[in-house]
């Protein structure tokens, strides 16, 4: 394995010296105190004391039973410099691992991993695939990745986030753009006793958003592709809430294979350009729709829709005869706006306050539901304005205080 696998493997200990006592982190400033410092399996804190750039084969990758490791970037950079090279990983390690505050940059050229790892915690991390390969593999349970982004930059195919083993995954706050697919979470048939969960994410890529093989649920998140929005492989559990799907080209929104019989949309909106596709269950498949908003394209069903009320399409082939279920030419809603992942209701349109039973209290952007008489349809929220107050108060000095400041809509995702 080439230095660039090393860039993980040994993070997991901390020194003053193989096997010597821990009393703060190590602080590394050249690629050999990193390559030493990762491949030492007692050092439990690593800290980056400079930007530092790794060049091909220099180091060991961390073992097995190494003990859990903290590397603390303190907004750094650690770069492969590898090229031309046959790297697998830039960062490789094979036991428990938190990285926080640190950018990881990938290999200019070759088709390596940026960041493989058996059980992961991300916090603050930025992660930078230059050309092909993936961003993150995470191939242990219970990972986590937290405020962080992945940038698939150049013209490559990689995957932004690869997750092998989904018992325990939280992904929440995570960012992936450009080339390629966003996530693919995989272990299609294998038991899963804690399913994975995405959260408060934004995920617009070139080809696949989110592939998903096995329960999952996403909630207050956008998922964008240009081919695929949302791929369903497994016959398990997928929920989808407050979330937008959304496809830049003549894609799919949401496909699923043949047999998976438990996909619901509750609070979704699906925005597709004309020509799109916005729902195609397979061949036996049932997708469940609930206070969901299909705007443009059709549906090719060769499974079926099933309705528990207040939806909205655009197209006869995509109509549901549930309660409160409508065909609108305009369901009005503004422009889909990429750089947030949503699109908001029109003021004075069909999908304000229409909603009988809510979900789960609070839209994409976090604003509670519902803001008037009832939610409304879709992923967001039409915030209420409130008006200005013009209550006075007396001060402990005797003066008076200014009226307060309104509060006029959410704190908007801002992507």
């Amino acid at each position: 394995m080439g230095a660039a696998a090393l860039l993980v493997a040994a993070v997991i200990g901390g020194r003053p010296g193989i096997g010597s006592a821990q009393t703060g982190p190590v602080v590394v400033t050249t690629a050999e105190e990193w390559v030493a410092a990762l491949s030492d399996p007692l050092v439990e804190a690593i800290a980056l004391g400079l930007d530092i750039e790794v060049g091909c084969g220099a180091g060991a990758a961390r073992p097995t039973g190494s003990v859990p490791v903290v590397v603390d970037g303190d907004d750094h950079t650690l770069t492969d410099g590898c090229v031309g090279g046959a790297e697998t990983a830039s960062t490789s390690v094979d036991a428990p691992s938190t990285w926080r505050d640190i950018t990881l940059v990938g290999a200019a050229d070759g088709s390596a991993t940026v960041l493989l790892a058996s059980q992961l915690s991300l916090e603050r991390v930025t992660v930078v695939v230059r050309n092909g390969g993936d961003g993150v593999v995470a191939s242990g349970l219970a990972s986590t990745i937290v405020d962080s982004t992945i940038e698939l930059a150049g013209d490559g195919a990689g995957t932004g986030l690869v997750v092998d083993s989904r018992d325990g995954l939280v992904v929440d706050g995570l960012r992936v753009s450009g080339a390629g697919d966003g996530i693919d979470v995989g272990d299609a048939g294998v038991p899963v006793s804690d399913p994975p969960t995405i959260r408060d994410s934004h995920i617009a890529v070139r080809s696949i958003g989110l592939a998903i093989s096995g329960p999952v649920t996403i909630e207050r998140s956008s998922v964008e592709g240009a081919s695929v929005a949302v791929l369903v492989f497994a016959q398990d559990a997928v929920v989808i809430r407050d979330s937008t799907l959304a496809v830049s080209s003549a894609g799919r929104a949401l496909s699923t294979e043949q047999l998976v019989r438990d996909v619901t949309l509750d609070q979704v909106t699906v925005v597709v350009p004309p020509g799109a596709s916005s729902l195609e269950p397979g061949l036996h498949s049932v997708v469940t729709l609930h206070a969901t908003v299909l705007a443009g394209g059709t549906c090719f069903l060769l499974g079926r829709l099933a309705s528990e009320g207040d939806n909205i399409a655009t197209d006869d082939s995509c109509a549901t005869t549930g309660t409160g279920d409508r065909v609108l030419a305009d369901p009005g809603l503004e422009p889909y706006d990429a750089a947030r992942g949503w699109a908001a209701p029109t003021a004075d349109g069909p999908l304000v306050d229409a909603v009988a039973e809510c979900g789960s209290g609070a839209d994409q952007t976090g604003a509670v539901r519902p803001s008037g008489a009832a939610c409304d349809i879709g992923a967001i929220e039409l915030q209420a304005v409130v008006p200005p107050s013009t209550t006075t108060t007396t001060t402990p000095g005797g003066g008076t205080a200014p009226p307060a400041t309104p509060v006029v809509g959410p704190a908007r995702f801002t992507g």
